[in-house]
């Protein structure tokens, strides 16, 4: 009979000898990781993808709070970028703007539009936040 060494601890509690020393072991071959071990790992794994792709972005990121335009926004980009393929973009999220009376959307895991109607866009966009010294350095080059 061929005995694998992975088959080594199965083997030799099937066999029956008078003596003690047919060559088995009470201790597990230390190259083979545990049974635990890997599932520990492997539940680890999947509670932190679960955690990451659908927990943090769905309901614990900033811009959880931001009304989503689809309800797959928070975990995918897909339905933006469909949008964008069918060359729907203004229109779609400019009647999503005005349906959800939002000034502000969703449309990506990190990405939000912005609507000028609301006033939004002047709030992003206007200013009125001091720079630091050295922000205007960066023109130099161009006069």
């Amino acid at each position: 009979m061929v005995v694998s060494p992975y088959m080594q601890e199965e083997s030799c509690s099937l066999r029956i000898s008078a003596d003690s020393s047919n060559g088995c072991s009470s201790t597990s071959n230390p190259s083979r990781p545990s049974l635990t071990a890997t599932t520990t790992i492997a539940v680890t794994l999947l509670v932190y993808i679960v955690y990451a792709q659908i927990i943090y972005p769905g309901w614990v990121s900033p811009l959880a709070k931001v009304p989503n335009a689809h309800w797959s926004v928070p975990f995918s980009r897909a339905w933006i970028l469909g949008v964008r393929f069918r060359r729907r973009e203004n229109r779609t999220l400019f009647g999503l703007h005005r349906d959800l009376k939002a000034g502000v959307l969703r449309v990506g895991p990190g990405e939000v539009s912005v609507s000028g109607e609301s006033g939004a866009v002047k709030v992003v966009y206007g200013g009125g936040w001091e720079k630091g010294g050295g922000w205007y350095e960066v023109f130099d080059n161009y006069g």
